[in-house]
């Protein structure tokens, strides 16, 4: 709407007696790798902007502000990177806000979804704690529960930030989390909270990397996993990935199942990738990259998608 009508917006300034000299500024495709800044006065921006074919989206900036033009020409020499999020649709958009936040492009390429189930189990009071390892578990997890006083006399673990804030937004505070966001050490850390004999659930994904037996033996308790949702890998076309994938600057994968349906989709061709960098969530994923024969440039600090992009942005500083 501005580009349209900057001559009429210049008439009515100049009308009302705003000076012929004052500064203005076009900022064109603000933010993007396409970002220009035009700066002129209002006696000569509008035939500036023909000159220069100035099309929307743009904004416009009148006045002395316009001083600090340098300022925003902070884009204009620095490419914006496009990266690929591979994670569910349900939480993609959430990354690519903070993708396009730190100054880079989301490109949205679902590589699996979530599909929940019904929660069968024996009644809660059987448990004395209840381990989560997933927001997704989280969700399914209250979706499903009749009476959230069943949970008064239950002490509930989680791994991760972001489980652990999944958790809070049921008004349920966990009474444990390990420092290190692996769902062994989410066992272990149990141990402190149960007796031996005690029953504990672990709420999880057909997938995940989860061993109760294990945990048995290791900690003589009752753990029993709980399926309440199934991670299932999309089926695309490997000429479509191709062609998402030509553009794309850095890859990332938050989990084992997107690199499993990345390299069935591929086919097993990597030639494609091979100019581009892969990001992944943490070592269990980094393990199943490496294994498919993928080079890993960047590993979250932290096993979260904030944290992931936080550490591909830092080489970009």
């Amino acid at each position: 709407m501005g580009v349209k009508n900057l001559e009429r917006i210049v008439q009515d300034l100049l009308r009302y007696g705003k000076a012929p000299d004052t500064p203005v500024a076009i900022i064109e495709k603000g933010a993007t790798e396409h970002q220009k800044v035009h700066i002129g006065i209002l006696e000569n921006i509008v035939k500036l902007s023909k000159e220069r074919e100035v099309k929307a989206p743009a904004i416009i900036i009148i006045g002395e502000v316009v001083a600090l033009h340098r300022r925003l020409q902070w884009f204009d020499t620095k490419k914006a990177k496009k990266i690929l999020v591979t994670r569910d649709k349900k939480q993609a958009s959430e990354m690519s806000d903070y993708i396009w936040d730190k100054g880079g492009i989301p490109v949205e390429l679902p590589l699996i979804t979530i599909e929940e189930q019904e929660l069968n189990t024996a009644p809660l009071s059987k448990y004395s704690a209840i381990l989560f390892n997933s927001p997704n578990g989280v969700n399914a997890f209250f979706r499903h529960i009749k009476d959230i006083r069943s949970l008064s006399k239950i002490k509930i673990g989680v791994v991760g930030v972001k489980t652990k804030e999944a958790l809070e937004h049921y008004k349920v505070l966990p009474d444990f989390m390990p420092e290190e966001y692996l769902m062994d050490r989410l066992a272990e850390e149990a141990v402190k909270f149960t007796k031996e004999k005690e029953n504990i659930l672990i709420v999880s994904s057909d997938i995940s990397p989860c061993e109760p037996e294990k945990y048995n033996s290791l900690y003589q308790r009752n753990y029993e996993k709980a399926v309440l949702y199934h991670t299932k890998k999309r089926k695309l076309a490997k000429e479509e990935m191709k062609k998402q994938l030509e553009h794309i600057d850095i890859i990332t994968f938050l989990s084992s199942s997107a690199v499993e349906a990345f390299y069935e989709n591929m086919e097993g061709d990597l030639e494609p990738i091979l100019n581009k960098k892969i990001a992944s969530i943490g070592p269990v994923t980094t393990a199943s990259l490496q294994k498919l024969g993928m080079t890993v440039a960047y590993e979250a600090k932290t096993y979260t998608a904030k944290a992931l992009i936080d550490t591909i942005f830092e080489d970009f500083k």
